[in-house]
């Protein structure tokens, strides 16, 4: 084997030893799916209205990383996160797994409050819908994850949609914002 320059060695070297083509595209990542969720929700004409970006709630003292939130004359009506599982390190996903879901347990315990226009709002459990939208997992561990992932959203009400289900999750949340 002769290789012009050492990015053809590589090349070489990688389809000896693993096969195949190196990937060269970039994974999506968790931005990229929280833009495209805001977008999809703001394509609404209610829902947009109602949807407060980078959501900024405090549950028992501590910040619950939120996506957005979907607010409606002074009720909390969604709280929304993105989540991927297409990450390389697992260990790392299992510890926002594990800080997320436990926020959300206490937020679904004791409640917690919006910052909104300049004002708390409180927000209350019983109107309150939790959704954790995922990139799906690729590989074995990531499934694993992803799978313990979904345990804990059934065991928290937490809805759980795939990033390709988005667009029906909005349209649904924007009839009822109509109606």
């Amino acid at each position: 084997m002769n290789a012009v320059n050492i990015s053809e060695a590589t090349e070489m070297l990688f389809d000896t030893l693993i096969g195949g083509q190196a990937q060269s595209d970039v994974k999506p990542g968790v931005r990229q799916l929280k833009r495209e969720i805001r977008t999809v929700y703001r394509s609404f004409p209610e829902l947009g209205k109602a949807t407060v970006p980078d959501a900024d709630v405090s549950v028992a003292r501590r910040e619950l990383d939120l996506n957005l939130a979907v607010v409606r004359d002074g009720t909390v009506l969604e709280l929304n996160q993105a989540f991927n599982f297409q990450v390389d390190n697992p260990a790392k996903t299992r510890s926002h797994i594990d800080s997320w879901t436990l926020k959300i347990d206490k937020l679904r315990q004791e409640g917690g409050k919006l910052k909104y226009n300049d004002s708390s709002l409180e927000i209350c459990r019983d109107h309150l819908s939790v959704t954790a939208v995922v990139l799906d997992p690729a590989t074995t561990a990531q499934r694993k994850n992803y799978e313990l992932f979904q345990d804990f959203c059934h065991d928290l009400d937490v809805t759980l949609i795939s990033s390709s289900r988005v667009g029906e999750h909005a349209e649904s949340l924007n009839r009822q914002l109509s109606a």
